[in-house]
């Protein structure tokens, strides 16, 4: 997941996901910079997806769920036994 912020001499100035919108306000700000951050996978948030996933199509195979997710099945078996284990 991908967050995009404004730095003004190393302190957070603001927080968004239009990175056009971030990096020309840094471009008019002295010592700025707009930079992306991704935030890291975790596995309870996988679980949620997956899950959402299957509500919206209850009739998705392994598959499908494995295309969708990159996962591997013995990945996916992980993930839906366990959802603190999270994906590196």
């Amino acid at each position: 997941m991908e967050v995009h912020a404004v730095f003004v001499g190393g302190e957070l100035l603001d927080v968004g996901d239009h990175l056009p919108f971030l990096q020309a306000l840094a471009d008019g700000v002295y010592d700025a910079q707009a930079v992306t951050m991704i935030k890291p996978d975790t596995g309870e948030r996988r679980l949620y997806q997956i899950k959402r996933y299957l509500d919206v199509c209850p009739n998705a195979t392994a598959q499908d769920v494995e295309r969708e997710f990159g996962l591997t099945v013995s990945e996916l078996v992980t993930a839906l036994l366990d959802p603190s284990s999270g994906r590196d």
